[in-house]
């Protein structure tokens, strides 16, 4: 689940005004794993909250009203237990039973999508607080740039050709390409590299840097991919075994709008300098869990990566 996307709900029976102010909650005898998005919401802090008074045994404070919170630290202690730091917003007008109801089956603590949530609270009648609101889809629209050094960005700058083929070699290094680079530091006519993946992954990519906008590949650009494509693919195959195909692929700051896929122009895939920068910035995000499953993807189909790609990817 994306934590930016998340809504973190809290449940507790210790007493009637338990969320009406800030505090640290503890769930003692609880394991903070419970929760299987953690580190995503730690690292995505603040984000909004809701408290919610249940049922238990003679403790029934279910006729309270649920309270809209601000989750700003997540901690957990040397049994594993979690601690949730928290400030209330305001008071919802409608009862936690009420919200229960609707809610279901759940845990102590758990996150729900935002988009469930606020489902949920449009079924009660139930507006919540634009402040809430303002935090939820503050995370939402996260600044990704921000995660990103200077050092890549520099390629959206008015860069040399060679500058700009190195810093592109460099960010398929960051999202766990081999990369062999050629281009300028090889002579002759060459492709600006080779990207080989670790297995399980049985693709290549042969790849052209250009260090232009609103680019259109030439006819003799086009050949040359191809020829690039041709003279590279047995040459890779040989050396790694696991590889059972290669893509042909040009990289450029931008292309020109009317460029809807890479088989319009004899490639396999287009990258734009900034799509390549958000899928380093969804390797930086994501860790482990990323996977450079949709070069494989867009190779295959011939489909343009560009951000929506992307992020329909990594949901």
């Amino acid at each position: 689940m994306d934590a930016g996307k998340s809504v973190l709900i809290l449940y507790t029976f210790w007493s009637p005004d338990y969320w009406e102010k800030g505090k640290e909650a503890p769930y003692p005898k609880r394991s903070y794993e419970e929760l299987s998005n953690w580190n995503e919401l730690e690292k995505s802090l603040p984000v909004p909250g809701i408290g919610v008074y249940m049922k238990q045994r003679e403790k029934d404070y279910r006729q309270r009203s649920f309270i809209y919170l601000r989750i700003k630290g997540m901690r957990y202690g040397g049994l594993r237990e979690p601690y949730f730091d928290f400030e209330p917003i305001r008071r919802a007008e409608k009862t936690s039973a009420a919200l229960l109801d609707k809610i279901g089956q759940h845990k102590l603590f758990e996150s729900r999508p935002l988009d469930q949530v606020i489902e949920t609270l449009k079924g009660l009648g139930e507006e919540p607080p634009s402040d809430w609101l303002r935090l939820a889809k503050e995370r939402v629209k996260e600044d990704w740039r921000s995660w990103i050094g200077s050092y890549f960005l520099r390629a959206e700058s008015d860069v040399s050709n060679d500058a700009f083929e190195d810093i592109i070699a460099d960010i398929f290094r960051a999202i766990d390409f081999s990369v062999e680079q050629m281009g300028h530091k090889v002579h002759g006519n060459n492709p600006d590299g080779i990207l080989v993946p670790p297995p399980p992954y049985d693709f290549a990519i042969v790849y052209d840097c250009k260090n232009s906008s609103e680019y259109y590949p030439s006819e003799d650009d086009k050949r040359a991919l191809e020829d690039y494509l041709t003279r590279h693919k047995l040459e890779v195959k040989a050396k790694y075994r696991y590889i059972t195909d290669a893509y042909s692929c040009f990289v450029a700051k931008s292309f020109k709008r009317e460029l809807l896929s890479a088989s319009e122009v004899g490639a396999d895939i287009l990258l734009d300098l900034g799509s390549l920068l958000y899928i380093l910035y969804k390797r930086l995000r994501m860790g482990s869990n990323f996977t450079l499953v949709p070069f494989d993807e867009s190779g295959k189909h011939k489909k343009k990566i560009d951000t929506r790609f992307v992020e329909d990817f990594f949901k």
